[in-house]
Order: C-alpha cells, then sequence, then structure tokens
C-alpha cells in the first residue's frame, strides 16, 4: 500500500492502516477478505501479551 507511505503520523503518532483505506477509496475500488480467524491487537501491550500466551500454549512452551 503506497499509501502508507504518503500518511502524516495520526493518533498516538502512528500511521493509521483505516486513513490509507480512505485514500485508496478515493482513488477508486479496494478489494477485501472476510475471514474467521483469532486476532490479537499487538499494538497494545495488552493484545501482543495475549498473542504470546496463545502460541506459547499452542506449541506446549507453557500449559
Amino acid at each position: 500500500m503506497e499509501e502508507l507511505k504518503t500518511l502524516e503520523p495520526g493518533f498516538g503518532n502512528e500511521i493509521q492502516l483505516t486513513d490509507a483505506i480512505a485514500k485508496m477509496l478515493q482513488k477508486g475500488k479496494i478489494l477485501g477478505l472476510k475471514y474467521d480467524a483469532l486476532k490479537f491487537d499487538c499494538g497494545s501491550k495488552e493484545g501482543f501479551v495475549q498473542a504470546n500466551i496463545h502460541f506459547a500454549k499452542k506449541q506446549h512452551i507453557i500449559s
């Protein structure tokens, strides 16, 4: 997504994916994919820890 390179940091001084998507919509259609899977917000400490615990349990590193 070339649009990400052109954006200024937004909320939390981070580049916002939603801003890039909105910019793409101005140029035309975009495609998306709906999926049913686990997701973790690794941009937050809590989400990062949850992801690590989940995958450590899955790989039997912890129980």
